[in-house]
């Protein structure tokens, strides 16, 4: 792809891991130039050395003249790449790929990467042509695949939604013809509702256990005291208050108790037996709820508080500057509360990404 959205950016950028990135697809050469500048949002200690790959050999020449890529050399998907790097990017590249070559463009970019595979993709079917670029006629341009949420997920993939309005979702559209500048303000809902979103980015880390990888759908039938974390702050337990409809702190354990379920180090669940569920991920403060409009009515924008998991309850609850939430082991005793059991069947019967 010669370029792509930047509702990408904040997404992608924060994902990357390691010492060095593949480019695949360079184009225009963005993402080098985006990695160079922005490389500590993703907590890096330094740029990453980045090579490129593209199929279409001007593009390629593009990027050589920018100074942002160690190497970069023409190549084209799904023919194997050869060495190995810790994140291998591939923005915008795998609908670009004709349908029969899909599978063996993952097993290509999985087998090229020693930590992390990180793939953005419209969220719908996008066919087109090649066309004129600022490189020249590229019929590499063309969109030759479709590959859907659930593909990834079956291949063990998380899902992050990015940019609002999937055209082949209803109510995106309706909405943006209701009100189009809507758009901007309901970016971070389709994080959390990959349904809604433009594309999607999915990544998929090659040295996580199988049962660790992919979110998407994932059954959260079955989970015990020992799985649950409770979150405090300033010794107090995190509480939803139904007359405030905030999150706040809590001198009691109780119905509203917020309880929190990980999912490695990628989703955090959190819950409470009177409001019900909802999600957050350690990158933003994305949220969502048993209805969509749950997040919007429960949480209200307040100061920034971020627990020592990087989970972002932040933002949206009423508590003092600079407080820090914390996850704690629950107590033996909860398990004897008589909402416990109405806690567990909430977050059972209701997934993170259940749509």
């Amino acid at each position: 792809m010669s370029s792509s959205p930047t509702f990408l950016d904040p997404i992608v950028i924060k994902l990357l891991l390691g010492e060095s990135v593949l480019d695949v697809g360079c184009g225009y050469g963005r993402w080098g130039s985006l990695i160079r500048s922005n490389f500590w949002e993703a907590s890096l200690a330094a740029p990453p050395k980045v090579d490129g790959i593209d199929a279409f050999g001007p593009n390629i020449d593009m990027c050589l003249t920018q100074g942002c890529y160690r190497r970069a050399w023409q190549h084209v998907l799904p023919q194997p790449i050869e060495g190995t790097w810790d994140t291998v990017l591939a923005c915008e590249v795998i609908e670009h790929v004709p349908q029969p070559e899909v599978d063996r463009t993952f097993a290509v970019l999985e087998g090229a990467a020693r930590r992390r595979v990180i793939i953005s993709t419209p969220n719908f079917p996008d066919y087109r042509s090649g066309g004129a670029t600022l490189t020249g006629i590229n019929a590499y341009e063309a969109h030759r695949s479709y590959v859907s949420r659930d593909e990834f997920s079956r291949r063990g993939y998380t899902i992050i939604g990015a940019g609002f309005g999937n055209p082949a979702n209803e109510l995106t559209q309706a909405i943006r013809h209701f009100n189009s500048s809507l758009i901007e303000t309901l970016q971070s809902l389709s994080r959390a509702f990959p349904v809604l979103a433009h594309s999607i980015v999915a990544y998929k880390d090659m040295d996580a256990p199988a049962s660790a990888r992919g979110t998407s759908g994932r059954s959260m039938a079955g989970p015990s005291l020992h799985d649950l974390r409770i979150a405090t702050t300033n010794g107090r337990s995190l509480a939803y208050d139904p007359v405030r409809l905030r999150l706040v702190g809590s001198d009691d354990l109780g119905p509203a108790t917020v309880v929190l379920l990980m999912q490695g180090d990628s989703h955090a669940i959190a819950a409470s037996a009177v409001r019900g569920l909802l999600t957050f991920t350690p990158q933003e403060a994305v949220h969502s709820g048993t209805r969509m409009v749950n997040a919007w009515e429960l949480l209200k924008v307040g100061e920034t508080v971020t627990s020592f998991h990087g989970i972002a309850l932040n933002r949206y609850c009423d508590l003092p500057v600079g407080a820090d939430i914390v996850l704690t082991p629950p107590p033996l005793g909860l398990a004897a509360q008589p909402w416990f059991g109405e806690l567990l069947r909430c977050i059972a019967s209701s997934g993170p990404y259940a749509l």
